[in-house]
C-alpha cells in the first residue's frame, strides 16, 4: 500500500465499505490465536489469520461492552465510520466490525514492523532527523484531514486523545500507521488515572489538569513523539507517575545541549512550539504544516506531493526543496531554499509564504545554539542538565 497524506471523501455521498456484522460471523473469516497479544480491563487484543489465506494476518480488538452505555458504543462505531471516510493511508486500515450484546470486535490490518516504542525504546533503533520529520509530517497530515471530515460525532472534530509511540505502528515496508483510537473519553480518563509513567508523558498539561482533550492536546502528543524519536527518550525524566504529572504541570522539559546540538534549530523550534504549555498559544495544525521543519522536507518518497499543505500549491510563491537522497539524509543545515521553478528566492520572499524561517528563532528559543559540546552538561548528572521552562 502506498503511503500518503490521505484523501478525504465527501461524507454526504459516503457509503461505508465496512458493515457492522453479528459477532457469530467473525469465525467464518478469521481464526484468532489462542494467546492474546495484550489484555486490559475492557479490551483484549489478538493476532488472527484469515481463513481464505492463513499467511495473511490481522489484528482483532475485542472490547467488552456489556456494561458500557450504548451511546458510547454507537459513538465509537461512528468514529470508525468517520475514519473510514478519510481513506488516509497513514492510519491503520480497518477491515471489519462485529458485535453482540457483550463484545464489539474491531478487525484491523496487522503491522509486521511492530510499534515505535518497541523499535526505539527496547531495540534501540535510531532514526535520522529527516526520517523523524517524515513520521511527524504524516501525523500532522492526519490531524489536517480530521479537520476536513463532517463527523457524525457530537464534537466538531475528531481527536485521537492517545498519540504515543506505542500507538504508532510500522507496516512490513517500514511505513508508519497511527492506530488505537480511544474507545471513549470516559475510558481514556480512567486509563489516565491508573496508567504507566510512559503513557502519562504523552499527555498535555491541560489533559493532566482537567482532562481537556482537543486537537491542541494531540499536537502536544506529537511534540513528545518528535522529541522521543530524535533524542531517544521522552522530554521529561521522572522516577514515577506522580513525578511525571508534576513535571508536565510545571513544564520542566529537559533540552540537554549535548543531545540537541546534533539536530537542526528548525527541529528544535518545531518541538518547542508543540510543547507550549498554553494550548491557546500552542502551534496549530496549519501552522505546523507551514513550519520550516515540515515545509522544507521533500515528499516524493512518502506520496504527499510537493507540499504537505495543499493550499500552498495555488500560491505562486510556494516553496519546495529539491535534495538528492544523499543530501536529504545528511544535514538540514545544508538545505537550499528554491522556488517552484528552481530559482533561489530571497528571505523576504520566503517570509511572504507565511512559513517560519530558522533565522526567526530567538536566543531564548534556542538557548544552547552557541554552546560547544564540551560545555554541554553530562546527561548522567540530571542536576546539571539544562531544564527548559516555558511560561504559560
Amino acid at each position: 500500500m502506498g503511503a500518503g497524506c490521505g484523501t478525504c471523501a465527501d461524507s454526504s455521498q459516503f457509503h461505508p465499505k465496512i458493515k457492522l456484522k453479528d459477532l457469530s460471523e467473525m469465525s467464518l473469516k478469521y481464526k484468532l490465536e489462542e494467546k492474546p497479544l495484550k489484555s486490559t480491563g475492557h479490551c483484549t487484543v489478538y493476532k488472527a489469520a484469515m481463513n481464505e489465506d492463513e499467511e495473511k494476518k490481522a489484528i482483532v480488538k475485542k472490547i467488552f461492552i456489556s456494561k458500557v452505555p450504548e451511546s458510547e458504543v454507537e459513538d465509537y462505531i461512528n468514529l470508525l465510520y468517520d475514519l473510514d471516510k478519510l481513506n488516509n493511508h497513514n492510519l491503520v486500515k480497518l477491515y471489519d466490525m462485529y458485535r453482540n450484546e457483550t463484545y464489539l470486535c474491531i478487525v484491523t490490518e496487522y503491522c509486521a514492523g511492530g510499534d515505535l516504542f518497541t523499535k526505539v525504546k527496547e531495540h534501540g533503533f535510531q532514526y535520522t532527523e529527516v526520517q523523524v520529520g517524515e513520521i511527524i509530517l504524516r501525523l500532522i497530515c492526519i490531524l489536517r484531514d480530521f479537520n476536513k471530515i463532517k463527523t457524525n460525532l457530537k464534537k466538531p472534530k475528531i481527536i485521537h486523545k492517545d498519540i504515543r509511540l506505542k500507538n504508532i505502528y510500522m507496516d512490513e515496508n517500514g511505513q508508519p500507521r497511527l492506530g488505537s483510537f480511544s474507545f471513549s473519553e470516559r475510558v481514556k480518563i480512567a486509563k489516565l488515572k491508573q496508567t504507566s509513567t510512559h503513557n502519562i508523558l504523552f499527555n498535555a498539561p491541560e489533559v493532566i489538569d482537567s482532562y481537556k482533550f482537543s486537537q491542541a492536546s494531540d499536537i502536544w502528543s506529537i511534540g513528545v513523539v518528535a522529541y522521543s524519536l530524535l533524542v531517544g527518550h521522552e522530554p521529561f525524566t521522572p522516577r514515577d507517575a506522580t513525578e511525571a504529572i508534576k513535571k508536565i504541570q510545571k513544564n520542566e522539559i529537559n533540552f540537554y545541549p549535548i543531545e540537541w546540538k546534533k539536530f537542526s534549530k528548525e527541529a528544535y523550534s518545531f518541538v518547542h512550539k508543540c510543547l507550549e504549555p498554553n494550548p491557546d498559544k500552542r502551534i496549530t495544525c496549519v501552522e505546523a504544516l507551514n513550519h520550516y521543519w515540515m515545509s522544507s522536507l521533500t515528499y516524493e518518497n512518502i506520496g504527499i506531493g510537493q507540499t504537505a499543505n495543499n493550499s500552498l500549491l495555488d500560491n505562486p510563491e510556494a516553496v519546495s526543496v529539491h535534495l538528492s537522497n544523499a543530501e536529504r539524509y545528511n544535514s538540514f543545515h545544508k538545505m537550499k531554499l528554491t522556488g517552484v521553478k528552481g530559482e533561489k528566492i530571497s528571505k523576504s520572499g520566503f517570509k511572504k509564504t507565511g512559513k517560519v524561517l530558522p533565522e526567526d528563532l530567538s536566543y531564548n528559543e534556542h538557548p544552547f545554539k552557541n554552546q560547544s559540546r564540551e560545555e554541554s552538561p553530562d546527561r548522567k548528572n540530571e542536576g546539571d542538565a539544562m531544564v527548559q521552562k516555558t511560561s504559560p
